[in-house]
């Protein structure tokens, strides 16, 4: 049986989109694809897109590069009249899994950038709502999510101090020497690079964790990796539980504070943590200790590069904040 995708929680909200420079590229610089302003509402990154022949249409798309597949609202299907292809399943954080209709689209145009005959699955978003945005009321709609296809087909910068997602043809890329490449792998369709968390013994513990813009925690454990290296004992301090519904069903977090996470040569402390039971997005054949999601990865401006197998970091504006 062929493994479920999965699809990671999302919540919405607006800011407004702010001023384009170049911080991050060499002088010998390269040229972009698409320059993609975004809003940004403190968890989630917002851009706009057209998807082909249906361009009437301007849609409002999460990108997140913890989402292993493209996500469109089901009503559109019914609008332009779209008949899926297949049923595919998916599966949330949790254990479990459902079926979603799968429909292929003659183009999805992003600025002067696109993606030929993309895959969308289909499901109902009327529940993820956006900030309306400046000089307009009620809530604007989101329209779909955008994850690892976009980073397939292109490197893809993240500027979180200009509000800005920049795509570059993929191959090798002029980084600035302000920040540090890491080596970067696939589990399955997700990014994952190593990282560190230090217990107040001493001790070091790394791991391989996913790189998941759009969740809402600084490092989400999976619950076997709790239990074999007694995580718990990380924690510099417990601040509560918190009840998430899933897709499939509510998972109860246990969450707290980390004494500090090492990425690279960065040292964060008090870094947010959660950890559940019900939560396992691991892989058999390799250790997953879990996830780190958008309270570390706002702190730096970021490149994508799976081309070369690379994640760039560079601290921004709001680092150690």
């Amino acid at each position: 049986m062929s493994r479920p995708l999965r699809i990671c929680t999302i919540g919405i909200g607006w800011l407004l989109f702010g001023c384009l420079s170049v911080v991050l590229a060499q002088p010998q610089r390269i040229r972009p694809v698409a320059v993609l302003p975004f809003r940004y509402d403190g968890l989630h990154i917002f851009i706009r897109g057209v998807i082909h022949p249906y361009d009437q249409d301007t849609l409002n798309f999460i990108f997140d590069s913890g989402c292993e597949m493209n996500i469109l609202d089901a009503s559109y299907a019914a609008l332009w009249k779209i008949n899926p292809t297949k049923k595919a399943g998916i599966s949330g954080l949790a254990d479990g899994m459902t079926y979603l209709p799968v429909a292929e689209l003659p183009k999805l145009q992003l600025g002067s950038a696109k993606l030929n005959r993309p895959s969308f699955y289909l499901e109902d978003l009327k529940a993820l709502q956006a900030g309306p945005p400046a000089g307009e009321t009620g809530p604007m709609p989101v329209d779909g999510i955008l994850g690892y296809p976009l980073l397939a087909d292109y490197t893809v910068m993240v500027d979180y101090d200009h509000h800005r997602l920049v795509l570059y043809n993929p191959g090798p890329f002029p980084y600035s020497k302000k920040g540090e490449v890491l080596r970067m792998e696939l589990n399955f369709f997700t990014p994952i690079i190593q990282a560190a968390l230090p217990f107040a013994n001493g001790n070091t513990l790394k791991s391989w964790y996913h790189v998941t813009l759009g969740g809402n925690y600084g490092v989400l454990f999976n619950a076997p990796y709790v239990r074999k290296y007694r995580i718990d004992e990380a924690f510099l301090q417990r601040t509560g539980e918190w009840p998430v519904k899933d897709m499939l069903k509510t998972i109860d977090y246990f969450n707290g504070v980390l004494t500090a996470l090492i990425i690279g040569r960065y040292h964060l402390r008090n870094v947010p943590g959660s950890y559940s039971p019900d939560v396992d997005d691991g892989n058999p054949d390799r250790e997953i200790a879990g996830a780190i999601g958008n309270e570390v990865w706002r702190q730096f401006n970021l490149i994508f590069n799976l081309s070369q197998h690379e994640l760039y970091l560079e601290p921004n504006s709001q680092f150690s904040r």
